[in-house]
């Protein structure tokens, strides 16, 4: 492999090993994941799978890009360089579409902007990279213009996203301490996956770029783990729940405890940041599994164990 030269203004970076010392770092965290999370799978692998199969892809396409990104593109790979850097492109792109989706999918966010939603990001995103990022490499052999072009719309589209969650999530985030603390790192998350297009355009050291993008990734593991400690926190009654349905989601869950406590759907849907009609296909599903015709013999059921 040979070595790695990396300039930055008047700096110049240079060492034999083709990863350096944050990509070896992060990577070795990431490789911990997985192996942890492949673990839980084979130990349970009937509770809630999807879930942990989302997080388990969520790691393994942050190590990927951790890794790509720091050893192309390289002379001793069988494919022409703009491949991959086309590869490498389309792979950091790849990480922000799924990290939106996932957050998506955690928080249960419905977006009413149009531009927002993850099909619309994917086909203006995919038509994006074709048109001002592919033609312009090609045409121009120039990496630096093709980039020029290309991040003009993810950054200001990044920024546009970051400035639409701040205004939706403050109408929520003052409701419950629990889902605050994650909204919270959900926003973060969103702001250190922004610098991937913004510090990209201004050529800062690529190890680095990719080190500030990885924080994102680590965020949203404390989101899973602070979602862990709510059910640890609430385990008495979730098993009393889960004692007449052991399938029933993690979403499931939180709001079952808080139907249990009495709450009516619109607070609930303030406290987990979702529409209230959520709530009420998550509540359906819940009375359904349960055998419960309804609200109130669902809680006259469960109700039986102290809070």
């Amino acid at each position: 492999m040979f070595p790695q030269i990396y300039q930055v203004k008047l700096v110049s970076y240079t060492y034999v090993s083709p990863l350096h010392w944050t990509t070896i770092l992060m990577a070795s965290i990431l490789t911990a994941i997985i192996i942890f999370q492949l673990l839980r799978i084979l130990y349970k692998p009937k509770k809630n799978w999807k879930v942990k199969l989302n997080y388990l892809s969520l790691t393994s396409i942050y190590l990927v890009l951790n890794l790509t990104n720091n050893l192309l593109p390289n002379k001793n790979v069988p494919l022409p360089v703009l491949i991959q850097l086309s590869i490498e492109c389309a792979l950091g792109l790849s990480v922000c579409l799924y990290t939106i989706w996932y957050l998506y999918t955690e928080f249960n966010i419905s977006t009413k902007h149009k531009i927002f939603k993850i099909k619309n990001l994917i086909r203006t995103m995919a038509l994006c990279y074709v048109l001002l990022f592919i033609l312009p490499l090609y045409l121009t052999r120039s990496i630096q213009l093709a980039y020029t072009y290309f991040l003009i719309y993810p950054i200001i589209l990044a920024i546009a996203f970051v400035i639409s969650f701040v205004f939706t999530a403050r109408k929520f985030i003052s409701y419950s301490s629990d889902f605050k603390f994650r909204t919270y790192l959900a926003l973060s998350a969103i702001v250190f996956l922004t610098f991937l297009p913004v510090l990209t355009w201004f050529h800062v050291f690529e190890p680095w770029i990719i080190s500030m993008t990885s924080i994102s990734f680590l965020l949203i593991s404390v989101i899973e783990l602070d979602s862990y400690l709510y059910r640890i926190r609430n385990e008495a009654v979730i098993k009393l729940v889960k004692q007449l349905h052991p399938e029933f989601t993690d979403r499931e869950n939180e709001i079952a405890l808080q139907i249990i406590k009495e709450s009516n759907y619109k607070v609930i849907a303030k406290h987990m940041f979702i529409a209230e009609s959520t709530v009420r296909k998550h509540a359906s599903n819940i009375f359904s599994k349960s055998n419960c015709s309804n609200r109130s013999q669902f809680i006259s059921k469960f109700k039986k164990t102290p809070l």
